[in-house]
């Protein structure tokens, strides 16, 4: 009981020593989004010589490593930071992990760093800050590892021996991952038997630097960064559409947070009588998480959705769109319609290809015997109907499908629309 008291008197004093060189907030903290195309991260604690939320690498070079991180271009600029224009191009940060152990005898690792504070002076060590009000960390990512996010401490990291507090985030080989992760889920390693101990939340306390940490088996990992930001902010992703017939449509799905449209843009759910869609308007705009949905503009710019707290005060419950919120294997079980637009008709056709996107909405129907699902009211563009064409005799109904004769109504026979 002694031992356990004297390291917490000796820690304690370590912590008010660095804390007392922390910064305090000079503006708004923000969630970095890529799709914003600003390379540099606004942490709102910089300390005013302007060298904090660069984007920066940390090999294992120290170890005897020639692991790197290799960009898409355009690549990292002179002094090593993250250039606006690759941010631009991609909407994220996007490239290549090469892990080469060299002559290491250690798993090979990188690291993507951005400091919190920045350089005392803007130019000397890095000072911390105190980032509680963050409340945690998000990120929006791909990784063909597993990564993990260590926070830095600056100088007192080798007083605790580099058993700095991390939390290690799922692979996210098969479409983008978002987390929420919680200052308090931030632990030591277990291999730490250090005297100084350090929770998560009050690293957050003295937080110098934000490590995103690759550590695996040597080889090549593909990687994307599209957003990292505190607990409290908001994920931003752009959904791109389809034109038909003069508006433009899209569909999604999100599994683990609620997402919000932009105001220009119509969120439906979808209910299925038959082989007939109906879709029933979102008034909120909100996308519950598991639940997939259709999304119409009327213009071609992508759909801006962002992430919130808060779920959809409307009714989900009878919505038929399901969706998957990485790529998956279909289940032989079952057919799949996703949305398509073919001959001027809006509609679910039948999914021939074995892998389900990421974050597409889509119906799935056991022992269905139909080719394509109409969408209720969504018919367009008759006169340009590709089935149809001038000179033959064959008789179709408006949505384009042949029949052995005509219906009474609206018939289309010759190219022409005639009245039976």
């Amino acid at each position: 009981m002694k031992n356990l008291r004297t390291a917490a008197m000796l820690f304690a004093t370590l912590l008010l020593a660095f804390t007392a060189q922390t910064a305090s907030a000079q503006t708004e903290t923000k969630t970095w989004n890529g799709s914003d195309g600003i390379a540099r991260i606004t942490t709102g604690l910089d300390n005013g010589y302007e060298t904090s939320g660069y984007w920066y690498v940390e090999t294992d070079a120290v170890e005897g490593g020639e692991s790197q991180v290799i960009l898409d271009a355009p690549s990292w600029e002179s002094d090593g930071h993250l250039p606006d224009a690759h941010v631009a191009e991609y909407g994220c940060i996007s490239g290549t992990i090469v892990l080469n152990k060299g002559m290491s005898t250690y798993l090979p690792y990188v690291k993507l760093c951005f400091d919190i504070v920045g350089k005392e002076g803007g130019q000397y060590g890095l000072q911390t800050g105190d980032a509680s009000s963050w409340n945690g960390l998000l990120i929006n990512y791909e990784c063909d590892a597993a990564p993990s996010i260590e926070l830095g401490l600056s100088d007192l990291d080798v007083a605790i021996g580099y058993a700095n507090p991390s939390v290690t985030l799922p692979k996210a080989d098969k479409g983008s991952w978002i987390e929420f992760i919680p200052w308090s889920t931030f632990e030591q390693p277990s291999w730490y038997k250090g005297t100084y101990k350090i929770s998560g939340s009050e690293a957050a306390q003295i937080l110098a630097t934000v490590r995103i940490t690759v550590m695996a088996e040597p080889g090549t990992y593909r990687f994307k960064i599209y957003a990292v930001g505190p607990y409290t902010g908001s994920v931003v992703n752009n959904v791109a559409t389809i034109s038909a017939g003069g508006e433009y449509w899209s569909s999604y799905y999100n599994g683990s947070v609620n997402m919000k449209a932009d105001e220009n843009t119509t969120v439906y759910k979808a209910s299925l009588d038959g082989t007939t869609v109906t879709l029933t308007e979102i008034a909120d705009k909100v996308i519950n998480a598991g639940q997939g949905v259709l999304l119409k503009k009327t213009t071609a710019d992508a759909v801006k959705l962002t992430s919130q707290n808060e779920a959809s005060t409307a009714d989900y419950s009878d919505n038929i769109l399901e969706g998957s919120t990485v790529k998956a294997e279909k289940s032989s079980e079952f057919d799949y319609y996703v949305l398509s637009y073919e001959n001027s008709q809006l509609a679910f056709s039948k999914y021939a290809g074995e892998e389900l996107n990421d974050h597409e909405a889509f119906i799935k129907l056991s022992g269905s015997s139909s080719e394509l699902l109409d969408i209720a009211g969504m018919t367009t563009g008759i006169n340009t109907l590709t089935t149809t064409s001038e000179g033959n005799n064959n008789f179709y109904d408006l949505l384009g499908r042949r029949m052995a004769n005509p219906t009474k109504g609206l018939n289309i026979v010759k190219g022409k629309i005639i009245m039976k």
